[in-house]
């Protein structure tokens, strides 16, 4: 039986992620459940390099959500249906001590996953894959590859005197276990915010950079493709991580650093799909988006096209879930 999203359930009840159940950030639970796909909001700012607002994310991509139906036009399905949608609430975390909130984050993330589910994560400053990346990296067996979508490298190894915010995370990432630098990938870069040490370690490390103008160059399917490639290259997971500044700042104008010479939304959306559809993404996250800054809501309604696309792409890889599931698991 469907579990459709009504007209009539909209701007009703509590204010959560496409109207799905509330259920805790517990392997057992979700798996109880039958949970395919969980969103979770990262409400922090507190490791942000620039302007301030992000902690109102989750709140703007929920609210955002009430607009929409579950009924995925493009891909024909229905997101219920298909991933039993729930909503783990926020995470804890403690504005004074970024080490302590960060460990929450891999904490609550590793939860999802051990759970079976996708996490759906919204932050937050673009300090969080800290956390997050950390905890799909503890449930990897093998290779983790990561794709990232993004107007600046955030690769040095210390920024503003701390190793642990949004300057860093790249590098933090590739310094993890079971992390080949090979196997990442980052798009979108562009612009006076990146520095010549950022580069350099991109380069020295082995991450592979496809800057803005190579985007305009080269195509975006073209692109999609060779990334899904380099990321899925002897790896058992990819990680999606966007940070809606790789946007350009027409369209996304809400955010910590707003840039010009961005990508299109649509561009953004069909490298989704194509990396999406190949079945290999294990957890996607969106950052940076400052609700404060952008009164029309757009951002916010980008973040959950984010989502929706990783969502409605990856569908066909994903075991029945709802009255089926059982079945389909034995």
């Amino acid at each position: 039986m469907s579990e459709t999203r009504q007209a009539t359930q909209m701007g009703s009840g509590i204010n959560t992620f496409l109207g799905a159940p509330h259920v805790r950030p517990d392997a057992k639970l979700l798996k109880e459940h039958g949970a395919k796909a969980a969103f979770l909001g990262i409400a922090y700012e507190n490791a942000n390099v620039y302007r301030q607002g992000q902690s109102g994310g989750p709140r703007a991509v929920r609210e955002a959500t009430d607009q929409f139906f579950s009924y995925h036009y493009d891909y024909d399905i229905d997101l219920f249906d298909v991933y039993r949608l729930v909503d783990c609430g926020d995470v804890p975390t403690i504005s004074t001590d970024t080490v302590a909130s960060h460990d929450s984050m891999r904490r609550n993330v590793k939860e999802i996953l051990s759970g079976g589910a996708l996490p759906l994560i919204q932050g937050g400053d673009h300090s969080i894959p800290i956390g997050t990346m950390k905890a799909l990296s503890e449930v990897t067996e093998g290779g983790m590859g990561l794709i990232q979508f993004d107007c600046h490298l955030d690769s040095s190894d210390e920024f503003l005197g701390s190793r642990m915010n949004g300057g860093c995370h790249l590098r933090r990432t590739s310094e993890l276990p079971n992390v080949n630098p090979k196997n990442m990938v980052h798009i979108g870069s562009r612009g006076l915010w990146n520095l010549p040490d950022q580069a350099q370690y991109c380069r020295d490390s082995g991450i592979n950079v496809i800057r803005m103008r190579d985007v305009r160059k080269r195509g975006i399917q073209a692109i999609a493709r060779e990334a899904l490639e380099m990321a899925a290259d002897g790896t058992s997971a990819i990680a999606i991580d966007v940070d809606l500044d790789v946007l350009d700042c027409s369209h996304a104008p809400g955010v910590c650093s707003p840039e010009p010479g961005g990508m299109h939304p649509a561009d953004l959306m069909e490298a989704l799909d194509t990396i999406a559809e190949s079945g290999r993404v294990s957890l996607v996250e969106v950052v940076e988006l400052a609700p404060v800054w952008d009164p029309s809501g757009l951002g916010a309604r980008m973040a959950c096209y984010v989502m929706f696309t990783v969502l409605g792409a990856n569908a066909k890889n994903v075991k029945p879930a709802g009255p089926l599931a059982a079945a389909a698991n034995q």
